[in-house]
């Protein structure tokens, strides 16, 4: 895409958000690392970890 003959964008193919099979996996992986750790989250802490920062 170009300004007055200058590029100033460039258009790429969509990456990772089309996959969201591999999102599920990588949740997965941190389920199990959590896991190993020993640690147990409630609901509610987790709940509580999504909206840290959240207006």
């Amino acid at each position: 895409m170009t300004r007055r003959g200058k590029v100033i964008a460039k258009l790429l193919p969509a990456a990772a958000a089309d996959r969201p099979q591999a999102a599920v996996e990588r949740l997965r992986a941190l389920r199990r690392t959590i896991a190993a750790r020993g640690v147990a989250l409630t609901w509610d802490e987790m709940k509580r970890y999504r909206d840290e920062g959240r207006r």
